[in-house]
């Protein structure tokens, strides 16, 4: 028997690139995410490894799962979280870019 906590064993360590792991909780990420599940629901995976995205992307990808929906977004972090979202297979998510990148589109025409 593992003496991990309740409270531990809901949190799943997400390693980042050039930074100290974070400390998520389990249903923040198998909640929105088919992939994620079934890494950690189905092959119990407690760490998952998101250090080939920017780590300022991997906060916004978390703060977004925690929100379930897109917040502002700057340009240059459109198409990493994007990218994460098909990854992660968070459909949502990946609406959400999609719905935020026609938005700029739209306003650029009506200017």
């Amino acid at each position: 028997t593992n003496n991990l906590s309740a409270m531990e064993e809901n949190l799943i360590v997400v390693k980042i690139k050039d930074g100290d792991p974070l400390c998520v909780e389990k249903e923040r990420l198998t909640k929105n995410s088919k992939f994620l599940r079934h890494l950690i629901d189905e092959l119990h995976f407690y760490e998952i490894e998101m250090d080939d995205f920017d780590p300022d992307v991997v906060a916004l990808f978390l703060a977004n799962l925690d929100d379930n929906q897109v917040k502002e977004l700057q340009e240059s972090q459109f198409r990493e979280l994007h990218k994460t979202a098909v990854v992660f297979e968070v459909e949502w998510l990946k609406e959400g870019c999609q719905n935020w990148l026609f938005s700029r589109f739209d306003s650029k025409e009506t200017e």
